[in-house]
């Protein structure tokens, strides 16, 4: 079994892909010589592959010997010690005499390096245990492969083990093996001829002793006759094997006879070679040929499949949503879903037949590269689809889309404007803006970036948040649709924003995991607070206007009475008495419309509510988040769960990638959207949401008199 076909026997089992790639495959074998150790680990945790499976797929890796690997130590509480040498059934429980811990992970040692002692005892059991429990084959193996990985990466650092005695030899419960004492003399039975003879010991010395102990393990009794010591040196010295009691496999049996063999030239060169021809004897028996002529071959399609009828029906359903008929947009999406499906397995079917030929197909690395586009997009798991592409494309076709760059291309106005760039870096589940570089000053044209989230900071009369994605093998320039150039972000002049005021450059943005052209806007950093709209009260108060002040009156939240134009705040029917610094609620959508009016008219901008998109584009940024702060809820990150809302600026992590706050608790926004008679669109979670409530997607129709859930936030066209 090679690297190759470990891989692809895990996708078979994690992925569902259909059995006969377990045949298939076999006519595509890749040498290990191609599979780095350190790709062999990271496919190892990626997959989950057990211990055994790691232990070889590490072990056979030409670069094992040269990984850095951080000291595991075996646990030391109630540990069980072994003494070398002792012949107990099993393990007794005594002060350890020399503590030792594994330098390196299982069945890997860093170059020149020794099993040493340490700082933390060792707890499990000795090889003499395992042999005497009557293990299955799978269990001798399982323990067999980090034994040998271990031996040889001291054989590929240009060392031999030679302390190989059994009770020596001891078995962590996670496949760790140490060696109780690195310079441990074993016992007569556990020595090659060439030790015996005081001849020159090499790494084939190591591979005897290996053989004697799988062996051993695997029959139950002794591979020589261990009466006393002279006839068993005189049994090594002749070569001289004795029957076994449980049956062991055949060809297991006949990798032992070569291991064992009398001259070193006669057995494998070293442990990683031993262990090689210990796996494929351990591999089951090619089925014997049936009878009868085998089932003609399953005709498979040869031309990729075309998904552009999908995605136009895909497209049809947003369109539906966005223009309020929902029953309709929801049975064009589950058709299309339907088909989609069912075109994913025809082009599973056809990559699996490609899979199965042996030679290198263009067809197969296009497909491939394909599939891994369409799941990328979804933002599905992809990283399994790229793995297996740089197993196939052995021309490399696909080196530089595996690579990942992308490049970015930023105009503004004014030019010349200090660019920094800052990639988000994932911390408990925020995403954190770290400092990379300086760009220098704008325009920036292909500049070439590694795939990822960024954020760029433009400073010039005012600052500036741009964020970007680069995708694989794509730019970034910020065209809009339509259009033949890249759209100029204009950088407002000192005074245009106010110090409540953040700008949404224009640009392209995931909603519902597809790109989304969103024009330039700015909104107000936080909610309206309760005092804001209290003026406003106060100002239609004044003009005598009662049937309007009645109107814009919130129906919920605290009682609000006058004495003449000054308003009194008192408690809200639970007693509670609101803090002027909350967000108001309970405003009715068409009060929070005229509030933007009359706004306007004080400052002289354009104010008035955003639109769904608009909102969605302020919470998320550009990269499609889950969450305006990142990728998971913390009870600190956000005003959720409570019976009262908090004031506006309490909850510092809930800050969207432009600095918009409160989009993710505390209250809901009314936006401009779609929705039936007598009913308007709210959006982003609340102060009483579940934490599963929180998510930029957070979306509610509520009565357009207003909820206790739902306030509101200012927008204006940039």
């Amino acid at each position: 079994m090679d690297a190759f076909e470990v891989e692809l026997f895990l996708l078979v089992e994690k992925y569902g892909w259909e059995d006969r790639v377990r045949t298939g495959v076999r006519k595509r074998r890749v040498a290990l010589a191609s599979q780095p150790a350190a790709t062999a680990r990271e496919l190892a945790d990626r997959y989950g592959l057990s211990r055994e499976a790691t232990a070889a797929l590490v072990a056979l890796a030409p670069q094992a010997a040269g990984l850095p690997s951080a000291p595991v130590a075996m646990p030391s509480d109630n540990h069980t010690v072994w003494e070398p040498g002792e012949a107990s059934e099993t393990p007794v429980q005594k002060a350890p005499r020399a503590p030792m811990h594994q330098t390196v992970g299982p069945g890997m040692l860093q170059p020149g390096r020794s099993v040493l002692p340490a700082e933390a005892s060792v707890s499990g059991r000795s090889w003499s245990t395992l042999a005497r429990a009557k293990p299955d084959v799978d269990e001798v193996l399982a323990a067999f492969a980090p034994l040998a990985g271990m031996v040889g990466g001291r054989h590929r650092a240009g060392a031999v083990v030679e302390a190989l005695d059994p009770d020596n030899i001891l078995l962590g419960a996670s496949g760790e093996v140490v060696l109780a004492d690195p310079a441990h003399e074993p016992r007569p039975a556990w020595r090659s001829p060439e030790r015996v003879r005081g001849e020159e010991v090499v790494p084939a010395s190591d591979v005897f002793v290996l053989g004697v102990l799988l062996f051993e393990a695997l029959s139950g009794v002794s591979w020589f006759n261990r009466i006393a010591v002279d006839p068993t040196l005189e049994a090594i010295l002749a070569g001289d094997r004795r029957a076994h009691e449980r049956e062991v496999p055949a060809p297991l049996v006949a990798v032992c006879e070569r291991a064992t063999a009398a001259a070193p030239a006669d057995r494998p060169a070293h442990a990683l070679a031993f262990l090689s021809e210990v796996l494929e004897a351990a591999e089951p028996a090619e089925p014997a040929e049936p009878a009868e002529p085998p089932p003609p071959p399953v005709e498979r399609p040869v031309v990729p499949v075309d998904f552009t009828a999908v995605d136009a029906a895909l497209e049809r359903a947003r369109a539906a949503r966005a223009d309020g008929r929902f029953a309709e947009a929801a049975e064009i999406e589950r058709k299309a879903r339907s088909d989609e499906a069912a075109a994913e397995a025809i082009e599973r079917d056809r990559l699996i037949g490609l899979l199965c030929e042996p030679a290198d197909d263009p067809a197969l690395v296009e497909g491939l590269r394909a599939a891994h586009v369409r799941a990328s997009a979804r933002n599905e798991p992809a990283s399994w689809l790229l793995d297996l592409l740089a197993h196939v494309d052995v021309a490399g076709r696909t080196a530089r889309y595996r690579e990942g760059n992308g490049r970015l291309t930023l105009l503004t106005e004014p030019a010349d404007l200090a660019v920094e760039l800052y990639r988000y870096e994932e911390r408990d589940g925020r995403l954190w803006p770290e400092p990379v570089a300086s760009l220098g000053v704008t325009p920036l044209r292909d500049v070439t970036l590694p795939m990822g989230s960024w954020v760029i900071i433009l400073r010039g009369e005012t600052e500036v948040r741009y964020p970007v994605r680069i995708d694989r093998r794509t730019r970034w320039h910020g065209t809009p649709p339509d259009a033949e150039g890249p759209a100029t972000i204009r950088v407002p002049a000192r005074g245009e924003l106010g110090g409540e005021d953040a700008l949404v450059p224009p640009g392209w943005f995931l909603l519902d995991g597809r790109w989304s052209w969103c024009d330039g806007f700015v909104v107000r950093r936080t909610p309206i607070r309760l005092r804001e709209y209290v003026e406003f009260l106060s100002a239609l108060r004044r003009t005598g206007d009662e049937a309007r002040l009645q109107a814009c009156t919130p129906r919920v939240g605290p009682a609000l009475t006058w004495e003449g134009s000054s308003p009194r705040i008192g408690e809200d029917a639970r007693g509670v008495r609101w803090s002027q610094e909350w967000p108001v609620v309970g405003v009715p959508i068409e009060g929070a419309r005229q509030y933007a009016r009359w706004r306007g008219s004080l400052d002289g901008h354009d104010w008035r509510l955003p639109t769904e998109k608009e909102w969605e584009k302020a919470a998320r940024g550009v990269d499609g988040r889950p969450f305006p702060w990142g990728t998971a809820v913390d009870v600190s990150f956000a005003r959720f769960g409570s019976s009262t809302p908090a004031a506006v600026d309490e909850h510092p992590a809930d800050s969207s990638p432009y600095g918009v706050r409160g989009l993710g608790g505390n209250v809901a926004d009314w936006v401009e959207g779609p929705a039936p008679a007598g009913f308007g669109v709210a959006r982003g979670g609340t102060y009483a949401s579940r934490a599963d409530g929180l998510g930029c997607g957070a979306s509610h129709v509520v009565a357009e008199g207003g909820s206790a859930l739902v306030g509101f936030r200012l927008a204006r066209t940039a």
